[in-house]
């Protein structure tokens, strides 16, 4: 999951200055100082595209381990409630892949250095779930006339309940290493904010 708020876990001002988190619409053009601007910098935040248009992108900074995790988690729910199918996977993997293109391309430019952190994901996932609804609802697509993942790897129910709990196994541990991996990082950025207090008071 993404930091709560600024209030609650600021960003240290190197990392805004590193990965240039400034560069959020309501930010831009702003003369602001290093403690407003980390009071400011949000997880979530518009991105004003380049070229003069009055159009943005809604972005979230996402860790990708989570983005992956949610992504297995959800297609195992499906997948558990007789759910998956060719158009059910197309909507879990088209936002997680375009989303990585759309990263892949801004590392390669040099507008974006944090190969960890991917701003677009929900974006994308809310535009293709939207999308889903409206071809599902247009030509009536039937889940039931679709072919599953048990005709995909002609699996019988044994092997279906085998693959389920090891699936649903395998995101618990992962899901654990993840919640481990955040309120350290919540640490370290805490840790940085009072170094950075401490600092400042030495050199006043």
């Amino acid at each position: 999951m993404p930091l709560p708020v600024a209030g609650l876990f600021p960003y240290p001002i190197d990392l805004i200055r590193k990965y240039d988190m400034a560069a959020q619409a309501d930010l831009q053009g702003l003369d602001l100082s290093n403690e407003d601007l980390q009071a400011r910098v949000s997880d979530w935040y518009v991105l004003q595209r380049q070229g003069g248009h009055s159009i943005g992108d809604f972005c979230c900074r996402l860790p990708v381990s989570w983005i992956w995790l949610y992504t297995s988690w959800n297609a195992c729910f499906m997948y558990e409630n007789m759910m998956m199918n060719h158009w059910t996977l197309a909507v879990l993997l088209v936002p997680l892949l375009e989303s990585q293109r759309i990263l892949c391309v801004q590392q390669c430019s040099g507008t974006e250095q944090n190969a960890w952190v991917n701003s677009h994901w929900l974006q994308a996932r809310g535009f293709s779930l939207w999308l889903w609804y409206v071809i599902g609802g247009v030509v009536n697509v039937c889940p039931t006339q679709c072919t599953g993942v048990s005709d995909w790897f002609q699996l019988t129910p044994k092997d279906e309940d085998q693959a389920r709990h090891r699936w649903a196994s395998v995101n618990l541990i992962w899901g654990a290493l993840h919640l481990a991996w955040f309120w350290t990082r919540a640490y370290r950025l805490s840790q940085a904010k009072r170094t950075e207090c401490k600092a400042k008071g030495l050199s006043q």
